[in-house]
């Protein structure tokens, strides 16, 4: 399946994208809390630098999230999974990406909503920064549809898994 595979590298890319652009976040949140502290000391703190850590943080997280889940790095509770046998594991692991892809696109799609009443309104914070909505919402838009790409992506190969397993069972040779 050739257009899947090209699909499945090219939302991949973009995933890899995201966790690295998720990781140089976390690492400029590092440099941003240090620098807090140090003008803290001196009697000068900031008013921008905890509020943009924050909504660094909070891009760092949704953003890596896809990432996470192309990695399988996702927390899973196998507890119910390693006693059962690998089919219905892989008819398991089908229906959850399905639930998470169903899942993501709900938010995505609230996030696009929100998304376009920021920008169209103009909203900002109510901090001194006063900063658009819109640049606090596109993320989880994206975020959430980069995820339910991913999901969707496993379950076509749970679903490959399950077609493999299922004709090569069908074979009565394969079973002599």
């Amino acid at each position: 399946m050739p257009l899947f595979r090209v699909l499945r590298q090219l939302i991949e890319g973009i995933n890899r994208a995201a966790g690295l652009v998720s990781g140089l976040a976390l690492l400029l949140i590092g440099g941003m809390v240090f620098s807090e502290v140090i003008l803290r000391a001196s009697g000068q703190p900031s008013e921008w630098l905890p509020e943009w850590s924050g909504y660094l943080f909070s891009w760092a997280i949704v953003g890596g999230a896809a990432y996470t889940l192309m990695r399988n790095r996702h927390v899973r509770v196998e507890l119910l999974q390693m006693h059962l046998p690998a089919a219905v594991n892989r008819v398991l692991d089908f229906c959850t990406a399905l639930a998470g892809a169903a899942f993501c696109v709900l938010v995505a799609i609230s996030g696009w909503e929100y998304f376009q009443d920021a920008l169209q309104t103009g909203e900002t914070t109510a901090t001194a920064l006063r900063v658009p909505l819109w640049i606090i919402e596109f993320p989880v838009f994206l975020s959430f549809a980069l995820l339910a790409l991913q999901f969707l992506i496993r379950a076509c190969g749970a679903l490959m898994g399950l077609r493999r397993n299922g004709s090569e069972d069908a074979d009565p040779a394969d079973e002599s």
